[in-house]
């Protein structure tokens, strides 16, 4: 099983030096991919590495920005993340304004073996479950062929063909839909997890946490950064979401010579 990649941002060497300890010592699985102990430091010299991190380890009370402010900044740069986040906190209780941010999980300093173990857990369980809809929808399940899906706009309803869709990206809480047939953009009210049905039914592939596709309109697949596919509009999709089976899947669609 490929390696959980993680990383911390804590301005509290303490924490970081016991993060360490933890994942050496009980964590085997587990590839500490980066510290950093400046919030600062980390949004101007860090963001690149987060394509490969899986979980990100934030303190929630720091300066001189707060882990709060810090993922805001990922967020309005980056759209839609593509790691999972968990805050480290040194008080038993959360803010609303924390709350909001969906956290996989809070973990209380000093951080603790046991309750370190469960976030991992945690992790992979979600991670499992995606896997088993994949194998279930893809390899053992027929896809159904509606072939119609109606687009809500503020006119009223707009009707597209399915699988002239070329690929679905988040925009925070909404979704943007490419289509072929006119080149339009279309911007509605459905975050992707709204929109399974396009993976349930119609074979598109969930590649990034920002990104459905619909495989039929992948133009390359490059080695590059470990997996992207570039698309029939020009769009390069890195792939993060299960990425040995998603690339199986498409081998297994697009015949080799």
């Amino acid at each position: 099983m490929a390696p959980i990649n993680v990383a911390i941002v804590d301005d509290e060497q303490n924490t970081i030096d016991s993060f360490y300890r933890l994942t050496r010592s009980k964590c085997p699985d587990v590839d500490v991919l980066f510290d950093c102990s400046n919030p600062d430091t980390f949004l101007n010299n860090y963001q690149n590495h987060l394509n490969n991190v899986d979980i990100l380890f934030l303190n929630i009370a720091m300066k001189p920005i707060s882990g709060l402010e810090l993922l805001h900044k990922l967020q309005k740069n980056n759209k839609c993340l593509g790691f999972e986040f968990v805050f480290l906190t040194t008080y038993d209780g959360f803010t609303t304004e924390s709350l909001k941010y969906r956290a996989l999980d809070y973990l209380l300093k000093p951080l603790v073996e046991d309750k370190f173990l469960e976030t991992l857990h945690k992790w992979k369980s979600s991670k499992n479950k995606e896997i088993d809809f994949l194998i279930k929808n893809y390899f053992e399940g027929p896809l159904k062929k509606d072939k119609r899906i109606a687009i809500p706009t503020f006119e009223g309803y707009e009707i597209l063909v399915v699988e002239d869709i070329i690929r679905v990206e988040a925009e925070r809480n909404y979704s943007k839909i490419k289509y072929l047939n006119n080149n339009k953009e279309y911007l509605v009210s459905r975050n992707l997890k709204e929109l399974v049905m396009l993976q349930e039914n119609h074979g598109f592939l969930r590649i990034h946490n920002s990104h459905i596709i619909n495989p039929f309109f992948i133009k390359k697949i490059l080695k590059t950064d470990g997996g992207i596919v570039e698309m029939s509009d020009g769009t390069r999709i890195r792939i993060t979401k299960n990425k040995e089976i998603i690339l199986e899947l498409l081998f297994k669609q697009i015949p080799k010579i």
